[in-house]
């Protein structure tokens, strides 16, 4: 019998938490096979010992390249995975939505046993967001699938209790566990004094009161508030509004800057992984957004990179979610109810009075508990 230890680790966006991941079963003497459509690193490289195969890559500009590209994916890896020999481990991730689907494939056609990491549930987001009913015929369906795969999956992982709350509706929660994302708070810390940041200094924030959004733009982020706290803070040379990142509400901020002649916001591509420690640490405020009723369905992973680069925290989210109660128990930032959003500028302005050295050194302090060592609770 082969002695060596095989894990087979699929994603369609393998980023810092994926590669951590990968990385640890290495470290552990696995021999590692990704499937994955793109790789980036942030503060660390993928081990070279990795056998990487580059599937099709996820396209988020428009929804159907969205949609095409998953389903693309989704099929590549089914024929990888089908044709190619049986790991010991396979490890899937909820990217695309619908992967949990090879677990139940592998297992019917090659009796692969299969752990899930749940990113993301689904469809809640998507009825969550109207996008479905709850009686919609692929609804039900899917609700059914996710108890049918669900329940013969070897481990299911989650980012939060409340995702793994809203999980016993398809399985029985003590089943699923629970790992934090994390950062690597020695890359990403704060920089004080800011002028002594050169992304800083060359976008003129040296002096100024950033308010920083750095990340998707997806559909499920909610923009409007924070263009709107833009608008009515336009007229303060002191606050500055940066957004940094990609996606297929970036062409709605655009136009919206455009057509308000908005000249406190700077709007900038995704940046390169050794530029992120630094457009983080340009922030004063890191502003975090999921669209209504998504709170307890996402927990974005820019939070903890806001924290380690010294951030306070603005999030709009509703009460009790999973991100509000972060924020409330840590005392590092404040959420606002989506119901109360139109407060968002005088809460920026308040702001500023909270954050100075002390504050950033404690958001600091908070993002270094959660460090990349939790990659080998996958192991």
């Amino acid at each position: 019998m082969d002695s060596v230890k095989k894990i087979t680790i699929i994603n369609q966006v393998a980023g810092p938490m994926c590669i951590d991941i990968a990385n640890a079963f290495v470290k552990s003497n696995y021999e590692v096979r990704l499937y994955t459509g793109d790789v980036q690193p942030t503060y660390s490289d993928l081990d070279t010992n990795i056998n990487v195969s580059l599937l099709t890559r996820y396209r988020r500009t428009k929804t159907f390249q969205r949609l095409f590209t998953w389903i693309l994916f989704f099929l590549e890896a089914f024929l990888r995975l089908l044709f190619s020999e049986r790991s010991r481990r396979l490890l899937i991730v909820s990217n695309p939505p619908f992967n949990f689907l090879l677990g139940y494939c592998m297992k019917k056609f090659k009796k692969q046993s299969f752990e899930l990491l749940i990113y993301d549930v689904y469809p809640d987001i998507v009825v969550k967001r109207a996008f479905f009913s709850n009686t919609s015929k692929v609804v039900r369906a899917w609700h059914h699938l996710n108890k049918k795969v669900f329940s013969q999956a070897s481990r299911i992982i989650t980012i939060g209790d409340g995702m793994r709350t809203v999980l016993d509706k398809y399985i029985d929660s003590t089943r699923v566990e629970v790992v934090p994302c994390w950062v690597n708070s020695k890359e990403i810390r704060p920089i004080i004094p800011k002028k002594e940041n050169w992304f800083a200094q060359e976008f003129d924030q040296a002096d100024k009161f950033t308010v920083l959004y750095s990340g998707n733009m997806g559909e499920s982020h909610d923009f409007e508030p924070l263009l709107e706290a833009a608008m009515q803070l336009r007229m303060d040379d002191k606050i500055h509004f940066m957004i940094v990142g990609d996606g297929v509400k970036k062409s709605t901020i655009e136009d919206f800057i455009s057509m308000q002649s908005l000249t406190n916001i700077t709007l900038l591509p995704s940046q390169d992984p050794e530029v992120l420690p630094y457009s983080m640490a340009c922030g004063d405020i890191g502003f975090v957004t999921t669209a209504r009723y998504l709170g307890n369905f996402m927990i974005p992973s820019k939070i903890f990179y806001y924290l380690a680069a010294g951030n306070y925290v603005l999030s709009i989210s509703e009460n009790g979610s999973e991100i509000d109660r972060l924020l409330q128990d840590s005392r590092i930032g404040y959420n606002i109810d989506h119901r109360e959003t139109r407060d968002l500028a005088r809460l920026i302005r308040t702001a500023m009075h909270k954050c100075d050295r002390e504050q950033k050194l404690t958001s600091a302090a908070l993002a270094s508990k959660y460090t990349p060592d939790l990659a080998f609770e996958f192991v």
